[in-house]
């Protein structure tokens, strides 16, 4: 990565020598002895790996099982005319469920919250690092956004803004893309099972961060 944050060598970056948005060009590359080594490099988080080590947790998978579970319900209730009862989470919207129906989403998809912003670390300072993370719409609200559940997937360090986030979240939506056409493969441990699995992305941003969002 540019060591001002510029952008990640990813992508169309992936073969240059130098930061083409910096005004002064820093180079990607310091000599070390005999080898041409990164200046400055920043770390991505694949989300396959993370999930499949959840699920080999029993009481964990029971958990993830919850948006399956809870729709099957819901279902139920709608093919038999009886009320859905209050609204307490997304399963319950109607754009949901008409996807569940048509097929657009099935129970076994996973459904992913992707979320990015930058992180203070310090106090009085400005931003140390941009973060973003995943959250799983497969568990149930009172645990998908607690710390253990989150995933991270990407750390870009700062403190400047990058100037083309895209090139950092590049590795880790590559990573999901190739999920999304093969489907990840996981061993449930409740089933003693192998499962696959398919994936779908939605996200969030700041209102300042929104139009960099709509464009990933």
């Amino acid at each position: 990565m540019c060591i001002r944050s510029c952008l990640a060598y990813t992508g169309p970056f992936a073969d240059l020598d130098a930061c083409p948005l910096c005004p002064t060009h820093e180079a990607r590359y310091k000599t070390q002895g005999k080898q041409q080594v990164a200046r400055r490099t920043f770390s991505t988080l694949l989300f396959g790996p993370q999930v499949q080590h959840m699920y080999l947790s029993r009481e964990t998978a029971e958990d993830l099982g919850w948006r399956a579970r809870l729709t099957e319900e819901l279902l139920e209730l709608l093919e038999t005319g009886q009320p859905l009862g209050d609204l307490q989470d997304f399963c319950w919207g109607t754009d949901y469920l008409e996807a569940v129906q048509n097929g657009s989403i099935s129970t076994d998809d996973m459904l992913l919250l992707f979320s990015i912003d930058g992180a203070q670390l310090y106090e009085s300072k400005m931003s140390d690092c941009w973060v973003y993370i995943w959250v799983i719409f497969e568990l149930g609200p009172d645990k998908r956004y607690k710390k253990r559940y989150v995933l991270p997937g990407a750390v870009i360090p700062g403190p400047e803004k990058p100037k083309n986030i895209e090139s950092f979240i590049f590795p880790g939506l590559y990573h999901i893309a190739a999920l999304q056409r093969e489907g990840l493969k996981i061993w449930d441990a409740p089933l003693q099972d192998s499962l696959g699995h398919n994936l779908s992305r939605f996200g969030t941003a700041r209102t300042e961060d929104a139009d960099e969002e709509e464009n990933l």
